[in-house]
């Protein structure tokens, strides 16, 4: 029951997290494809829906590879697009910071208590949502014996990408322009930066979103095709590859018609990371650890259990609280939300 629980929030993660990637590639709190065409087209008549029909197609092409080994080099592409965007936002955010026509910043945290409180968990959660991406390392489950020492490795390198880019883009954007910083850090440069560089970046976010996109569909392909496909057949015969071309296709365009539909990221990104991220990265593997282990009463695995133990109440309260500031947050803009919205 717990496995198949956890089995469950997994597969539902991976494709809210892959209508979100899919729907950020194009628009959202990330990176942008429809800010691309703004930068570089003067008519730009190309509709929000338009932008993630675009990250679509090339998602439906790239999910056609059959594994999480053939997406390797794939990754690495990733891990290079991290760098490269983290590189260009420092750079933008210097320059807007430096430029004689900086904007007054104002470092002040701003609104009520309750307001700050609930946005405080808002965030925690939205950051849970970014930094859960080295999960993909652990449900993989594809690695060689003895694995443990392979995946402390992929997690030291993932977590190493993830906060080198992420804390240093938001730390110089946050310098440069205070709290009035967008949440696509380069509309805020826009006035002050290169227009190469704004473009070059945005397209180094876009591109790796699209790749994030594939990665985070894979565990879905793999239920799917772990239903349909026959294992006496090869890899690529037309009994495996029929169904293979045809159930991920579906569920491709089933992840882009829901972000074409629904794109509001942010706040349900918010609401990934509360209700689903927290448990599936922190919770259930401590539970997990505590309930294979229990028997060994050593006091080395009791000081683990009660710390394991702190941890889990920590994490159900922030879950708690953290689900309850992203409904909150969705309430409050549920007034700016449509169906199929241009930008």
């Amino acid at each position: 029951m717990k496995v198949a629980f956890a089995r469950g929030l997994q597969t539902g993660e991976a494709l809210a997290a892959s209508v979100s990637c899919a729907g950020s590639s194009s628009s959202g709190s990330i990176p942008t494809l429809e800010g691309i065409f703004a930068e570089i087209l003067v008519d730009n008549i190309l509709k929000l829906y338009d932008c993630i029909v675009i990250v679509g197609i090339f998602v439906l092409f790239l999910s056609q590879l059959p594994s999480f080994h053939s997406l390797r080099h794939l990754n690495l592409l990733s891990t290079l697009l991290c760098l490269g965007f983290c590189i260009c936002g420092i750079a933008g955010s210097v320059i807007s910071g430096l430029s004689s026509e900086a904007p007054i910043k104002d470092y002040s945290v701003q609104g009520s208590s309750i307001h700050i409180m609930f946005g405080v968990f808002n965030s925690v959660s939205i950051m849970m949502t970014a930094y859960a991406n080295p999960i993909i390392v652990e449900i993989q489950a594809t690695l060689e014996p003895p694995s443990t020492a392979k995946i402390l490795k992929g997690l030291l390198v993932c977590y190493s990408v993830v906060l080198s880019t992420f804390f240093s883009v938001s730390i110089s954007g946050y310098w440069a322009f205070g709290n009035s910083v967008a949440g696509v850090v380069f509309t805020s440069m826009e006035p002050f930066a290169p227009l190469w560089l704004t473009i070059l970046g945005n397209a180094f976010g876009c591109i790796q979103t699209i790749i994030a996109t594939v990665v985070y569909l894979q565990p879905m392909f793999a239920k799917y095709e772990g239903m349909v496909a026959d294992v006496n057949a090869e890899q690529f015969s037309l009994r495996n590859v029929f169904p293979r071309i045809v159930g991920r296709s579906l569920l491709v365009g089933i992840a882009v018609l829901l972000a074409a539909m629904l794109p509001f990221f942010e706040d349900f990104s918010a609401l990934m990371g509360a209700f689903g991220f927290i448990p599936l990265c922190i919770i259930l593997p401590l539970w997990f650890y505590n309930v294979v282990f229990d028997g060994k009463r050593t006091l080395r695995n009791r000081l683990v259990h009660m710390l394991n133990g702190v941890i889990i109440g920590i994490s159900m309260v922030v879950t708690a609280l953290g689900t309850i500031a992203a409904v909150r947050k969705i309430v409050l803009d549920i007034d700016t939300y449509s169906l199929f919205p241009a930008s």
